[in-house]
């Protein structure tokens, strides 16, 4: 790991919430570009961070990988009966503005994330996402609309927690309660 990548992930690390080390990224320049209120979870700086754009307003789950290089080259180099060599493959991501990417997501070289969508937890993206939708799977499709999310979650009872990091016994207990009223709601429709 080369030096400077190093220092920045110790720097990473030591940011107190995915608030602080957006701006880390932003103010070290660990990106090509990142905007503002960025939120960024994860504790790991990618290899080649100066191919990685990020929008503003964008949130980045834990353990969400961006993944800009492979190293295919070095299995196929290391064949004995190969005269030409391939090269490491390297390429860009871009992540729009007003964007979500749920935890565990990994995003793969040479994709774009328009503006306005979520990616839900545990995604693989491998090909670019058009603007204003909710993506999910392995690989990653469409599967929902960002302004009908916003619908769905405004119309939706969901214990909400009003301090960060910090649930109450009562918001515990409402959250309980929702859960079982949504799985008797789906048994009387059924």
């Amino acid at each position: 790991m080369k030096f400077k990548r190093m220092i920045n992930l110790i720097g990473l690390c030591l940011q107190r919430g995915a608030k602080r080390r957006g701006d880390y990224l932003r103010k070290h320049h660990v990106f090509a570009s990142v905007g503002e209120n960025v939120r960024y979870q994860p504790r790991k700086i990618p290899l080649y961070g100066e191919l990685i754009r990020i929008g503003s307003n964008v949130a980045v789950g834990s353990n969400t990988s961006l993944i800009t290089h492979d190293a295919i080259h070095l299995v196929y180099n290391s064949l004995p009966d190969r005269e030409r060599k391939l090269s490491e493959k390297a390429d860009c991501i871009e992540i729009g503005d007003n964007v979500f990417i749920g935890a565990r997501t990994i995003i793969l070289g040479n994709v774009r994330i328009g503006s306005n969508t979520i990616v839900s937890a545990g995604s693989v993206v491998n090909k670019d996402l058009e603007s204003g939708g909710v993506y999910g799977g392995v690989p990653a499709r469409r599967i929902g609309d960002f302004d009908a999310f916003w619908e769905k979650r405004l119309n939706t009872p969901y214990q909400a927690v009003s301090k960060n990091q910090k649930i109450s016994p009562e918001e515990v207990e409402t959250a309980w309660k929702h859960f079982y009223q949504a799985r008797e709601a789906e048994e009387t429709e059924q």
